[in-house]
């Protein structure tokens, strides 16, 4: 007959271990060094890596860059600010791109992403591979009101600025209860 003791030695030494088998499956962390974008012609890379959460390697102060460019020619960590790839938010940040570019009417863009790693030193790097399609541009607009006083006004608008011919005045929105109108700066 097993004791009480030897029931909760039983019990307590597997939870004990699981912590450090499920440590040993996880995955190493690595490095990411060098972050990309290809095929970006409407916005620069900074623009970009400014919508995105994954952050490359940098150096980590002015000192090790203009005196003397140590970050190159070094591994130091006193050089470098090291960051590591969030496998995680590696889908989002595609996603936070597709966003980025929908916003400012690209609505046809693909985003993909390119990861290559090498096994033995643990570091990565990461290309977005953008596609951004035609944007969207607005060839006319108009609006059309459903009550009679709202015509008379509208048509004063209308005739009060142009954006063609030799007198354009350019126009600015105002909007009120009844809607938006276009009025003359």
């Amino acid at each position: 007959m097993i004791g009480v003791r030897s029931r909760a030695l039983l019990v307590a030494v597997p939870l004990l271990l699981a912590p450090a088998q499920l440590l040993a499956q996880a995955p190493p962390e690595r490095e990411l060094t060098k972050l990309g974008f290809e095929g970006n012609e409407a916005f620069s890379d900074k623009e970009l890596a400014a919508a995105i959460i994954n952050t490359a390697t940098t150096c980590k102060t002015f000192l090790f860059v203009v005196p003397i460019p140590l970050c190159p020619f070094t591994d130091w960590g006193i050089a470098h600010n090291r960051r590591n790839l969030n496998s995680k938010e590696l889908p989002l940040d595609m996603l936070r791109l597709r966003v980025f570019y929908r916003q400012r009417g690209y609505r046809q863009v693909l985003v993909d992403t390119l990861v290559e790693s090498s096994d033995e030193d643990a570091k990565v790097q990461v290309a977005f591979l953008i596609d951004e399609g035609a944007p969207t541009r607005i060839r006319s607009l108009s609006f059309r009101s459903t009550s009679s006083n709202s015509n008379a006004a509208s048509r004063r608008s209308r005739t009060a600025c142009s954006t063609s011919g030799s007198s354009a005045r350019p126009c600015c929105p105002s909007t009120s209860s009844r809607g938006t109108s276009w009025k003359p700066m």
